[in-house]
């Protein structure tokens, strides 16, 4: 569920006509602005940063989450 959010909802938050003013902060924080410039062939420092960060992210969410179901 997270993962989609990452994927389709920050494009979906980034569209809306109140949050204008920081529609482009809100695609880059999603993966799929990452994903297409990657696709393109361009491999900037800042998307495999990213890339990597969100995979610790959901590394560590998963440790937690097994260590309170162990618990």
């Amino acid at each position: 569920i997270m993962s989609s959010f990452f994927f389709f909802g920050f494009d979906i938050l980034s569209q809306l006509p109140y949050l204008q003013i920081v529609d482009l902060t809100l695609q880059k924080i999603g993966i799929s602005y990452h994903y297409n410039m990657m696709s393109k062939g361009l491999l900037k420092v800042s998307d495999l940063v990213y890339f990597m960060s969100v995979s610790l992210l959901f590394i560590k969410l998963t440790e937690v989450v097994i260590k309170n179901k162990n618990t």
